[in-house]
């Protein structure tokens, strides 16, 4: 699978941070024009992370002629939460004022309720169980035996992943960058499936997911060690 641990948008474009980088996805907010992304120093982007976006294509470039669109297909609009795979490039310098930009676009009046991008992490990971399934609705019972459902609670779906291999430093330094703004405040990751993993999760076919882990595995004294086999919950997040 991949992730993207560290998010440039959330850690580094704090001019947008009330506009869509909040983590709740059904805050949403509706642009006409394109959204212009701007830092003090120049990255690296490998992917986009959407969540709660209705638009029927979005569109990646920056000012060095770089362009790429993505349609989404029919499944993408039923599993729109999640990572999405660019052609890698790197944000262009703008003299004019001295920062380093890329550029999003979508249909317009489209809303958004999270926008996300950086460079991805690949974990390989061994056979995925199937997705389960998660609420936290209690339903109240009356004196007769009657059940009443209840309005309060959600329900989402979850899944399991372990990674039998090594966790390389360079993994656990994604982790770090991530820790003080994004993970300690337990904000949910975007995720891309690879094909062995997405063939285990038929009928349903997943491909992309958004979800909050169920386990601080990475806050353990144990990860600085670098051991075999961790096990990856996550709970669907919006």
């Amino acid at each position: 699978m991949k992730l993207l641990i560290y998010d440039i948008v959330q850690n580094e474009n704090k001019q947008w941070f009330t506009a869509y980088s909040s983590p709740q996805l059904f805050e949403t907010h509706i642009f006409d024009t394109p959204i212009v992304f701007q830092f003090d120093e120049p990255y690296t982007i490998n992917c986009i992370g959407l969540g709660n976006c209705n638009s029927s294509k979005f569109t990646v470039s920056n000012n060095d002629g770089y362009f790429y669109t993505y349609d989404f297909t029919e499944i993408d609009i039923v599993e729109r939460n999640g990572l999405y795979l660019v052609p890698e490039f790197t944000t262009s310098f703008n003299p004019d004022n001295n920062k380093h930009e890329f550029i999003m676009a979508f249909d317009k009046g489209s809303k958004i309720g999270r926008i996300a991008a950086g460079t991805y992490t690949q974990l390989s990971t061994s056979d995925a169980k199937e997705i389960g399934f998660y609420t936290d609705k209690q339903e109240l019972r009356s004196l007769s035996g009657a059940v009443l459902p209840t309005i309060s609670g959600y329900a989402a779906r979850r899944i399991s992943l372990t990674v039998p291999y090594k966790i390389k430093p360079e993994i656990y330094l994604e982790f770090k960058k991530a820790y003080k703004q994004q993970l300690s405040n337990s904000f949910p990751l975007f995720i891309a499936f690879d094909d062995s993993e997405k063939a285990k999760f038929k009928p349903i076919g997943l491909k992309r997911f958004y979800g909050n882990f169920d386990n601080n595995f990475m806050f353990q004294s144990s990860v600085h060690k670098f051991l075999y086999s961790y096990n990856f919950d996550f709970t669907e997040a919006f």
